[in-house]
């Protein structure tokens, strides 16, 4: 998986961390590496259930959230859907 920002965000390593941990426990996926970038994430995540949408939705949405709060900014952060890749 893998998204790209419509800005650079920098995000604390261990508040990402969280965020896909809570993911983890929502979705039951799997996620054993991801990376992030000045404007953009790497997901790599396995899920046994039909959930990769609502999912990605959730993540992204509760992420926007957050920064937005943090920052106190408003609207999307994320230009486009995700990108899902499947290997």
């Amino acid at each position: 998986m893998s998204n790209q920002s419509r800005v650079t965000v920098p995000v604390a390593h261990r508040s990402a961390d969280a965020l896909i941990r809570e993911a983890r426990r929502k979705t039951g996926w799997r996620v054993p590496a991801f990376v992030l970038r000045g404007n953009h994430y790497h997901l790599r995540l396995e899920t046994a259930e039909v959930n990769l949408m609502a999912g990605m939705k959730w993540l992204q949405g509760a992420f926007t959230q957050r920064y937005n709060g943090r920052h106190r900014c408003f609207g999307y952060l994320f230009q486009g859907g995700y990108a899902a890749y499947h290997f």
